[in-house]
Protein backbone atom coordinates (compact mmCIF):
# COMPACT_ATOMS: atom_id res chain seq x y z
CA UNK A 1 0.00 0.00 0.00
CA UNK A 2 1.18 3.96 -0.78
CA UNK A 3 -0.25 6.81 0.16
CA UNK A 4 0.24 10.79 0.35
CA UNK A 5 -1.16 10.74 3.75
CA UNK A 6 1.17 11.38 7.38
CA UNK A 7 3.27 8.84 8.03
CA UNK A 8 2.89 6.50 11.05
CA UNK A 9 5.42 6.94 13.70
CA UNK A 10 7.36 3.36 12.88
CA UNK A 11 7.72 4.31 9.48
CA UNK A 12 11.59 5.45 8.39
CA UNK A 13 12.30 8.24 6.44
CA UNK A 14 14.28 8.33 3.49
CA UNK A 15 15.38 11.45 1.16
CA UNK A 16 15.75 10.25 -2.58
CA UNK A 17 15.69 11.69 -6.34
CA UNK A 18 12.45 11.06 -7.47
CA UNK A 19 10.62 11.85 -10.78
CA UNK A 20 7.60 13.91 -11.66
CA UNK A 21 5.98 13.27 -15.28
CA UNK A 22 3.31 15.94 -15.97
CA UNK A 23 2.71 19.86 -16.91
CA UNK A 24 6.26 20.69 -15.50
CA UNK A 25 8.58 17.52 -15.79
CA UNK A 26 11.48 16.64 -14.03
CA UNK A 27 13.49 15.23 -11.07
CA UNK A 28 12.49 15.85 -7.83
CA UNK A 29 13.83 15.53 -4.33
CA UNK A 30 11.16 13.65 -2.48
CA UNK A 31 11.20 13.06 1.52
CA UNK A 32 9.83 9.29 1.30
CA UNK A 33 8.73 7.32 4.41
CA UNK A 34 8.19 3.41 4.43
CA UNK A 35 6.33 1.47 7.10
CA UNK A 36 7.37 -2.02 8.85
CA UNK A 37 4.24 -3.22 6.69
CA UNK A 38 5.39 -1.60 3.12
CA UNK A 39 3.19 1.51 3.37
CA UNK A 40 4.96 3.94 1.23
CA UNK A 41 4.53 7.80 2.04
CA UNK A 42 5.33 10.94 0.35
CA UNK A 43 5.86 13.98 1.86
CA UNK A 44 5.63 17.56 1.32
CA UNK A 45 2.96 16.49 -2.18
CA UNK A 46 1.26 20.27 -1.73
CA UNK A 47 3.61 20.78 -4.82
CA UNK A 48 3.37 17.86 -6.86
CA UNK A 49 -0.04 17.88 -7.09
CA UNK A 50 -3.32 19.89 -7.15
CA UNK A 51 -4.99 20.72 -3.90
CA UNK A 52 -7.92 18.58 -3.22
CA UNK A 53 -7.10 15.37 -5.10
CA UNK A 54 -7.76 11.62 -4.15
CA UNK A 55 -4.03 10.24 -5.20
CA UNK A 56 -3.78 6.86 -6.08
CA UNK A 57 -0.81 4.27 -6.45
CA UNK A 58 0.31 1.45 -8.14
CA UNK A 59 3.46 -0.89 -8.13
CA UNK A 60 4.97 -1.83 -11.51
CA UNK A 61 8.32 -4.32 -12.07
CA UNK A 62 10.48 -3.15 -14.88
CA UNK A 63 13.08 -5.85 -15.22
CA UNK A 64 14.47 -5.98 -11.97
CA UNK A 65 13.63 -2.87 -11.08
CA UNK A 66 10.35 -1.66 -9.02
CA UNK A 67 8.69 1.57 -9.30
CA UNK A 68 5.88 2.97 -7.18
CA UNK A 69 3.91 5.49 -8.94
CA UNK A 70 1.44 8.23 -7.35
CA UNK A 71 -1.05 9.92 -9.72
CA UNK A 72 -4.53 11.73 -9.67
CA UNK A 73 -6.77 9.27 -11.06
CA UNK A 74 -9.66 11.97 -11.60
CA UNK A 75 -7.34 13.77 -13.97
CA UNK A 76 -5.71 10.75 -15.15
CA UNK A 77 -8.65 10.21 -16.73
CA UNK A 78 -10.60 13.13 -17.61
CA UNK A 79 -7.63 15.82 -17.80
CA UNK A 80 -4.68 13.93 -19.08
CA UNK A 81 -2.76 17.27 -20.17
CA UNK A 82 -2.86 18.31 -16.29
CA UNK A 83 -2.48 14.74 -14.58
CA UNK A 84 0.73 14.21 -12.62
CA UNK A 85 2.79 11.17 -11.73
CA UNK A 86 5.51 11.05 -9.05
CA UNK A 87 7.61 7.79 -9.85
CA UNK A 88 9.49 6.49 -6.69
CA UNK A 89 11.99 3.88 -7.24
CA UNK A 90 12.33 1.09 -4.76
CA UNK A 91 14.17 -1.93 -3.77
CA UNK A 92 11.85 -5.15 -4.16
CA UNK A 93 12.95 -7.20 -1.71
CA UNK A 94 12.70 -4.16 1.31
CA UNK A 95 10.89 -1.54 -0.50
CA UNK A 96 14.24 0.99 0.59
CA UNK A 97 13.78 3.87 -2.19
CA UNK A 98 16.50 4.32 -3.62
CA UNK A 99 17.10 7.56 -6.29
CA UNK A 100 16.40 7.65 -9.51
CA UNK A 101 18.49 8.73 -11.99
CA UNK A 102 16.98 10.03 -15.11
CA UNK A 103 19.60 9.84 -17.45
CA UNK A 104 19.24 5.74 -16.44
CA UNK A 105 15.36 5.57 -15.85
CA UNK A 106 13.63 7.64 -18.40
CA UNK A 107 12.96 4.58 -20.48
CA UNK A 108 11.64 2.63 -17.65
CA UNK A 109 9.67 5.27 -16.33
CA UNK A 110 8.20 5.95 -20.03
CA UNK A 111 7.52 1.57 -19.87
CA UNK A 112 5.28 2.07 -16.25
CA UNK A 113 3.35 4.46 -17.88
CA UNK A 114 2.33 2.16 -20.46
CA UNK A 115 1.47 -0.29 -17.69
CA UNK A 116 -0.32 2.42 -15.39
CA UNK A 117 -2.47 3.36 -18.89
CA UNK A 118 -2.52 -0.52 -20.38
CA UNK A 119 -4.37 -1.29 -16.52
CA UNK A 120 -6.86 1.49 -16.65
CA UNK A 121 -7.74 1.20 -20.09
CA UNK A 122 -8.06 3.99 -21.44
CA UNK A 123 -6.21 6.43 -24.76
CA UNK A 124 -2.79 7.66 -24.18
CA UNK A 125 -2.01 11.50 -24.91
CA UNK A 126 -1.66 12.08 -28.68
CA UNK A 127 -4.54 9.57 -29.62
CA UNK A 128 -2.41 6.34 -29.37
CA UNK A 129 -3.46 3.34 -27.74
CA UNK A 130 -1.87 1.17 -25.77
CA UNK A 131 -1.14 -1.98 -28.73
CA UNK A 132 0.00 0.63 -31.30
CA UNK A 133 4.10 0.09 -31.69
CA UNK A 134 6.26 1.27 -28.14
CA UNK A 135 8.14 3.57 -30.72
CA UNK A 136 4.83 5.33 -31.78
CA UNK A 137 4.25 5.33 -27.50
CA UNK A 138 6.91 6.44 -26.59
CA UNK A 139 7.52 9.51 -29.36
CA UNK A 140 3.89 10.52 -28.35
CA UNK A 141 4.41 10.65 -24.86
CA UNK A 142 7.29 12.51 -24.56
CA UNK A 143 5.86 15.18 -27.77
CA UNK A 144 3.44 15.30 -25.58
CA UNK A 145 5.01 17.06 -21.91
CA UNK A 146 7.51 19.02 -24.45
Amino acid sequence: MSSLTPAVDNSTRYEVWGFLFGPRSGPRRLNVRVSDSDDIRISGTQYLFAPDVEISTTRVEVGMRLYVVFFDLGRHETERENASYVFVRVRPTHLTPVDIRTEDDLQDIIHVLLVVSAQIGYTLPGGWNFHESSQCLKYSIVSYFM
